[in-house]
Order: structure tokens, then C-alpha cells, then sequence
């Protein structure tokens, strides 16, 4: 049997692939429709008044763009760099602890809303 030219092989099998995950069951393959990810502010810098605001941006953010960003834990380090070298250094503690509840994005923005909410809004 002629196995071809590796680069022949190689295309063949870049082809294949590209038809498994674009096919649906009726063999016609899907349009993938590309779109770039929302944009994020400025990290959070642990104004009570602005925290809300950021908190409602991030929480769209990771249920919009969950693709983009990734597992889990990637979330929950998305998270994380989306706040200031201040509000880090106060939450640090919580933030190693995410593989204790599953590195469950929410419950970090939970545990932020419990310091930085303005209970005033």
C-alpha cells in the first residue's frame, strides 16, 4: 500500500480532523462564525462605589466569553488578574484556596462582593 508523502499524510489528516469537529450528523459541515472576545476595563483597585460596576463587567465577561478564557481554574486566575496589586495582596489567602470549592469563578466574585460591596447602593 502506498502511504504517500509525509506532507500528503500530514494534510490528509489535518482535513480529517478539521471535518470531525465541523460536521454536524448530517455530514454538511457548520459555519463557524469567529468573533473577538469583549474587552475588559481596568482591574478592580477596591473602590467600594466602582465594584458593582466591575463586578456585573466580569461576571459577562465569564459567562460570555467561557470559551475564550478556558477551564475552571482559568477562570478563576481570569478573575484574579483582573484585579489591582492592592485588592491581591488583601485576598491572596482565598484566591490559593480555589482548588478547596472547584475553582468556581462565581464564588470568588461571592467572596469579593462580601468586602467590597458599597452596602450604601
Amino acid at each position: 500500500m502506498d502511504k504517500g508523502k509525509p506532507e500528503e499524510i500530514n494534510l490528509q489528516q489535518v482535513i480529517e480532523d478539521f471535518m470531525e469537529r465541523t460536521e454536524d450528523e448530517s455530514g454538511i459541515p457548520r459555519a463557524r462564525i469567529k468573533r473577538k472576545p469583549i474587552p475588559v476595563g481596568d482591574p478592580y483597585d477596591g473602590n467600594k462605589g466602582t465594584f458593582a460596576a466591575w463586578k456585573f463587567c466580569i461576571d459577562r465577561k465569564l459567562r460570555v466569553d467561557k470559551d475564550f478564557i478556558g477551564s475552571a481554574q482559568d477562570q478563576w486566575i481570569f478573575v484574579w488578574q483582573n484585579l489591582s496589586a492592592k485588592v491581591q495582596q488583601r485576598v491572596t489567602t482565598y484566591f490559593k484556596e480555589g482548588s478547596r470549592i472547584g475553582y468556581d469563578p462565581f464564588q470568588f466574585l461571592t467572596y469579593l462582593e462580601s468586602a467590597y460591596s458599597d452596602p450604601y447602593c
